[in-house]
Parts: structure tokens; sequence; C-alpha cells
């Protein structure tokens, strides 16, 4: 069905003619033994059972009303240049589906490979160089589109606010794990920029804080068989009885500075240190006590005060107005990872949270907010909401960008209004399901390799148009 199919290799094999005994001549198949073994019991019979099962059944259509032997002939014409149909076309999408090489080296790779191929099938010098040169050159075009990709993607009308959402989606997954209370928090549905900021602005966030807290406190109790008492001297320095409870209460009142003993310091610096002071002194009495009571209820009581204060200062950090930026058309408030990214840079802020968070816990959170790259940089970000078609064109027609190079920015920024963005850090892989990921993040190896491979199985039909001699003139 499919042995002879225009644009593209035959299928059957190539032959010339040679004179026989009797003064005629006799078709020889010019294949090598590599080429002929692989045509005629791997190629072959997958193109034409592929044919068959997709184009070849009775009164098979396409969509959009094709009748069936229009759609034979498209799957004749398609479907042999799906399927490497020489050793060297398998042997060049082989090495680069499975190299162990970068994007940089696939090209090469391919290249080597068809030569290689080439030399296997004896081929002439002509043909393998013309062949290991379309090989590069399409799988460098491959790695070319799987780079542009993610570019187009994330500069079209509605880019910036989905990877605010992917942001946002890692923000809450990263604050859930560091603070369990945040996680029980979580609304599901809508954008991720509205459940990020549904924690602070509906106060839902610090709902769960107090619940996560009041449970690790009725764990305790129920560890140690009821309401552990111990002594506590820092708060009058008079040994008092005071259970856990108690105990909580007085330390919350320290954090929050209501404590009576240092509200009354004028001096800000002085009545800080005082605070973190009285807040350690209390926490290691209370840790003590526990253990006194059972081992191992302080350790308990100190992992959930870490993620109690982690939270907090995650809803401290999602609740500063420069945390989110306005929404385009329709859409709610836009998770603002930018701005986070920028206070990260000032070491009293990174001394801060570490003092609340911990050294680990300020890694993996502005790992989150930077996308893996750490504590440095920050987005510069295009102008703009970038999610309106005419949000650009409508500023031109104000009279905001005028002449030719107006107009040339305008349209610019009507078809990409994300253009000019500079993302740190790297977004998820595209279609990878992490945060939700579309096709902003870079393609992954897998899908990378496809696009080279088919970029591959293009360049063999240019190839083969290359090679294709022209047909002989007819006869006087």
């Amino acid at each position: 069905m499919a042995d002879n199919v225009p644009g593209f290799t035959p299928i059957g094999p190539p032959v010339a003619a040679e004179p026989d005994a009797g003064g005629g001549f006799v078709p020889v198949d010019t294949r090598s033994p590599v080429t002929r073994l692989y045509q005629d019991w791997v190629s072959k019979p997958i193109t034409q059972a592929l044919t068959e099962l997709t184009v070849g059944g009775p009164g098979w259509e396409l969509p959009g009303g094709y009748r069936s032997s229009e759609a034979e002939a498209l799957g004749q014409a398609t479907i042999p240049n799906v399927i490497p149909q020489t050793p060297t076309q398998a042997l060049v999408a082989g090495a680069t589906a499975l190299a162990p090489v970068g994007p940089a080296a696939r090209p090469v790779v391919a290249g080597l490979a068809s030569l290689g191929g080439g030399l296997l099938e004896r081929k002439s010098a002509k043909d393998i160089a013309l062949e290991s040169l379309m090989n590069t050159l399409f799988t460098a075009g491959g790695e070319i589109v799987g780079k542009a990709i993610p570019f187009v993607a994330g500069s079209v009308p509605g880019a910036k606010a989905g990877i605010a959402n992917l942001d946002a989606e890692a923000a809450l997954t990263t604050a859930g794990r560091l603070s369990p209370g945040l996680a029980q928090a979580q609304t599901t549905g809508r954008t991720a920029s509205e459940r990020l900021r549904d924690l602070v602005a509906s106060g839902a966030g610090r709902s769960g804080l107090d619940a996560q807290k009041e449970a690790v406190t009725a764990a305790i109790e129920a560890a140690g068989g009821g309401q552990p008492q111990f002594v506590v001297r820092s708060l009058t320095g008079d040994p008092q009885m005071m259970t856990l409870r108690e105990a909580n209460a007085a330390l919350t009142q320290i954090g929050e500075g209501l404590d009576p003993r240092h509200t009354a310091i004028a001096s800000p610096g002085a009545r800080k240190k005082l605070m973190g002071q009285a807040y350690n002194w209390l926490a290691d009495e209370i840790r003590a006590g526990l253990d006194s009571a059972s081992p191992g209820l302080g350790a308990m009581w100190q992992k959930g005060q870490e993620e109690y204060r982690t939270g907090l200062r995650i809803l401290e950090q999602l609740d500063k107005p420069t945390a989110w930026r306005p929404g385009g058309g329709k859409l709610g408030p836009e998770f603002n990872a930018a701005a986070l990214q920028k206070a990260l840079i000032a070491p009293r802020v990174q001394r801060s949270l570490t003092r609340s968070m911990g050294e680990q816990g300020l890694v993996d959170w502005a790992n989150t907010l930077t996308r893996g790259e750490g504590i440095g940089r920050a987005d510069r970000l295009a102008t703009g909401s970038g999610a309106g078609l005419t949000d650009a064109l409508m500023e031109w027609l104000r009279g905001r960008n005028s002449g030719t190079a107006g107009i040339a920015q305008s349209a610019i920024k009507t078809l990409g209004p994300n253009v000019g963005s500079q993302y740190i850090g790297t977004l998820p892989e595209a279609f990878s399901g992490e945060s939700g990921s579309t096709m902003y993040g870079p393609l992954s190896s897998g899908l990378q390799r496809l696009i080279d491979v088919i970029g591959q199985r293009v360049g063999a039909g240019a190839t083969y148009l290359l090679n294709r001699q022209p047909p002989p003139p007819p006869s006087p």
C-alpha cells in the first residue's frame, strides 16, 4: 500500500539495471545488506501495518469529511515519514532520544550518528555529508523550537497571571509543609493567587495556626496523662506552678508585646531586646518542665512552636501590600513574588526570618519564592497587568505611544504584553503537573528530545527532496 509515497524515501528497494547474458537487463537491489535487512523486516512491515490500521479500513474517514480514499492518500503521505525508513534514520532517532548529553550536544550527536549510519549503509560520501548536515541542522532547529515555546507562552496575554499562580501554588505548598496549620487552612478552587491571599485576608491562616497549636497542646496533654504542671520563675522572679496552657498564654502575651513589664519601655530597641530575653527564658522553662513531666514532651512542644512561629512570619510577609499587584480585567490581586524576592536581599530581613523560621526554614521559603535560585536577585517584570489583548493598543489610541516606534511597540505589547519580563530561577517544567504547570517553564528532556526527533523526520523528507533525481525527458 505504501511502497511508493511521493516526496518521501520509497519503502520498496531501489534498483539498478544490469545486462544479462541474453542482451537484456535484469533489476538488481542496490541496497546494502544492513539496509535491506532493516527495511524488509522492520520499517516496511511496521509502516504498512500502521497505514492499514489507521487509514486502511473500509469507510474510514478523517474529521472534516475526508473520504476514505482521501484519508488513505493522506496516511500514505504521512506515516512513512513518521517511521524511520533507513538504519541511519533509526540510529539518529535512537541516539537523540537516549544519549545522556545536554541540549547543546544533541545536534552533534545526531550528526555523528548520521555519519555512522551512512558508513554502515555504504552510502556515498556526498549522501553521508548531506544527511549528516541535515540531521545536525534540523536537530538544532528542534532545540530552538523547544526554547521558543516557553518564551512565547510566557509572553502572551495572561502569562503574567499564569506565572503568578504557579508561584502562589508553590508558596501554598511550602507554607503548608513548613507550618501544617497553614495547610489545614487552605481552601480549594479558584486561582492559586486568590487562595494564597485568603490565608491573610480572611484570617483563615491565623485560625489554622491557632487550631494547630491547640492540637499540639492536646496531644501533649494526652501523652502526659492530663494537664502537665511545672515550676516557672522567669515571669515574676518567684517560683509558681503553671499548667501548659497558662504558660502558653503568658508566652503569647510576651511575643505580642502585651506583657506589662515591657509596654512602658519607651525605647523600641530596648523593649524588643527585653521581650526577646523574656520569651526565650519562659520557653526554656516550659520545655524543661514538660520533659521533667514526661521525656519527649518538650521536643514535641518545641516543634509545634517552631511551626507556629514560621507560619506567623509567612503570614506577615503575605500581608504586606507589596506582596500583591492588581490583576488584569476581572481578575483579583495576583501574587507578586518579585517584591518578596527583593525584601529577602536585605541582611536584616534574613536575620529576622532566621530567628523565627530557622536556617533551613528560611532556605526552603527563599528557594520557593526564587524558584530555586536562592537569595540575591529578583524578577524584573514588564509594566502592566499583561492580561488584555488590547491594553497596549488602547494606550496608543490615547496618545501615549505615538509615531512609528509607538505603533510597533503597541503591536508587540498587544500580542505579547509580558515580553520583557525576566524571571529568576526555573519555572516548573512544561506539562509536568508540578504546581499546575502548563507551558511557561522549560520543556522536559523527554519532550525536547521528541521535538528534536520530529525535526529529524522533517529533515529526512527535505533530504529526499534534495536527492531526488529529475524525471527523464519525454521520448521524442
